[in-house]
């Protein structure tokens, strides 16, 4: 599969009737002959192939709540069964470049995209972030999702409420592009800090180190799956601080990073 930086992705997904799963001791997560199932008790499964995303449930409401909690892993997987590599957190591109954003959970990738698009940058993914041999992410949904605290002052046109166990919302950010990956961000918090730490690194060493530690494992059975492509694009590590107090919330803030990372890859180019 290969990127066209000119049309989306969508993803392959088919609704199906199906029985509830009851909650027991052990997830229930199956590896079949050529597909991988993850349920969601007492809502629905679903079930990913190279061919589709087929998401069961008793009604179109449980439907819906097992897309919005187990989607982004159901991307994340059907990127792998069709031979690209994959990884969690968010895309954006301007002139041509893309720049991943990636790191744990709930450390502010989403947010981060947001505030770069802000910066006249544009959306690539958000969720999973997928790219072949080609070096190009693929476009998906031209949506961000983060909590409703954060779109205070986004257009209530742009805003639709996002299926999610927390308060979340779906941020219209079209027109979405694309381009060939020219660096990445992986971000971390810690608490000892009283500002960001930003650290640059040229090379590959920083996509390679985010691939070996956190990466989008291949599940499916029987889908090709070549070596991971890691291009040499320039790496920036941010630490944010973990804090209560209002000026280091502020010195930290996603629009002040975002013009920290600008800066940053200025630097390493």
């Amino acid at each position: 599969m290969v990127a066209d930086p000119t049309s989306s992705i969508v993803l392959p997904v088919e609704f199906r009737d199906g029985s509830i799963p009851v909650r027991g001791p052990m997830p229930g997560f199956r590896r079949l002959s050529r597909s991988v199932k993850l349920d969601l008790p007492e809502l629905g499964s679903t079930e990913v192939s190279a061919e589709a995303v087929i998401v069961s449930g008793p009604d179109q409401k449980s439907r819906d709540q097992v897309l919005g909690q187990l989607g982004t892993w159901a991307t994340g997987q059907w990127l792998r069964a069709n031979g690209l590599t994959a990884m969690n957190g968010s895309c954006v591109e301007r002139g041509g470049r893309t720049v991943i954003l990636t790191g744990a959970p709930r450390t502010g990738c989403s947010v981060l995209a947001l505030a770069m698009m802000k910066r006249g940058w544009a959306l690539t993914s958000d969720g999973v972030v997928g790219w072949g041999d080609d070096g190009v992410p693929v476009r998906f949904d031209d949506v961000v999702t983060v909590d409703r605290s954060v779109a205070l002052g986004v257009e209530s046109s742009r805003l639709s409420a996002a299926v999610s166990g927390r308060d979340r919302v779906e941020i219209q950010c079209s027109p979405t592009r694309t381009g060939r990956l020219g660096g990445v961000v992986v971000l971390s918090r810690r608490l000892a800090l009283r500002e960001a730490v930003i650290q640059g690194s040229e090379g590959a060493d920083l996509l390679a180190e985010r691939l070996a530690t956190s990466p989008v494992p291949p599940l499916v059975n029987g889908s090709d799956q070549p070596p991971a492509c890691v291009p040499a694009v320039p790496g920036v590590r941010v630490r944010r601080p973990i804090s209560s107090d209002e000026a280091v919330v502020r010195r930290s803030s996603p629009p002040v990073l975002a013009g920290m990372i600008e800066t940053a890859f200025s630097e390493l180019m």
